[in-house]
């Protein structure tokens, strides 16, 4: 660095999409403003919380930019205003409910520096609200991602994983704004036929997993979604969408939010369409639950995570 600031090809605007949520928007901005070795501007996007005086002092007690929405517009347009907005070659996107390893920037951009390449992931954590590890998520490698797109989003983490070189998004185009819960999975799907990406070998991001996550929220709307989605792809690719493992992630949302009937009813049809064990026995499950035959599963302890995806972590400063 110099003059205790790094190069301005090693800048970037991290995009922090929120809702009513002001305690979680101050432990992101905190976040994405301790990341070590990079130059961040923030910048908040407020999809319209109720209480919006809550979010400003938030903003403005965390030193950081803020564009308010006066109408609900949805966390792709959300994404898209920060995105607009951004004065750095390189842009991050950081859901206020995900945590970040404190190097996680300067990883990926070393390893877009390395390789050339004008996107990059990492692997990451899917943890309790407590940071607890529930499963470690590995990256795909590069070379096979474009292939692994057509049967499933393998970026872990979604949205709150990818670094994006400013030039790259101007060309592939924003986030589909018609598109919710696989809106990140199409912006993938679009850049990695334009520019192939590059891989961080370190763990970057914890994804939390808690009752109001999209996963659990506003789920019964996903499938009309994915069919839209995967008519979209065939359309723009030439190429069929294989939907199994949505639909396996939009049951698991039903399961969490305890639609039993439901989950069972959509785990039946797709161990039909797709013979396999895992169908069917996880279908039968959520017939018991829903019969009240069967109690939740509570299982083992979960191992306690890394420092930094714990809600209470304050990074050290350079």
């Amino acid at each position: 660095m110099e003059n205790g600031r790094a190069p301005a090809h090693r800048s970037v605007t991290v995009v922090i999409p929120t809702r009513n949520r002001p305690a979680l928007l101050r432990a992101a901005a905190h976040a994405a403003r301790e990341q070590h070795g990079v130059d961040v501007e923030v910048i908040a996007v407020d999809d319209a919380s109720d209480d919006a005086d809550a979010i400003r002092d938030t903003a403005e007690s965390a030193g950081i930019e803020l564009i308010r929405f006066d109408r609900r517009r949805g966390v792709a347009e959300a994404r898209n205003a920060g995105i607009a907005a951004a004065r750095t070659p390189w842009i991050a996107l950081l859901d206020d409910d995900d945590r970040w390893a404190p190097r996680k920037l300067a990883e990926q951009l070393a390893a877009a520096e390395r390789t050339g390449a004008l996107w990059v992931y990492s692997d990451a954590l899917l943890v309790t609200p407590v940071g607890d590890v529930l499963e470690t998520h590995w990256a795909p490698d590069p070379r096979g991602v474009v292939d692994q797109l057509f049967a499933y989003n393998p970026i872990p983490a979604g949205a709150s994983n990818v670094l994006l070189n400013q030039q790259l998004l101007r060309a592939v185009g924003p986030f589909d704004t018609s598109l919710e819960h696989f809106a990140d999975w199409d912006l993938w799907l679009r850049l990695a036929h334009h520019a192939p990406p590059a891989r961080a070998d370190a763990v970057g991001v914890a994804y939390v997993r808690h009752a109001a996550s999209m996963q659990s929220v506003g789920v019964g709307t996903a499938a009309d979604e994915l069919e839209r989605f995967a008519c979209a792809v065939q359309a723009r690719f030439g190429r069929r969408l294989d939907t199994t493992l949505a639909r396996e992630w939009i049951l698991q949302g039903e399961a969490r939010a305890c639609h039993h009937l439901r989950a069972a009813t959509g785990y039946a049809r797709l161990g039909a369409r797709n013979p396999s064990r895992r169908f069917l026995r996880e279908g039968v499950r959520q017939l018991a639950l829903a019969s009240g035959a069967a109690s939740p599963r509570t299982g083992p302890a979960f191992p306690q995570g890394p420092t930094w995806a714990r809600p209470t972590f304050r990074p050290p400063v350079d």
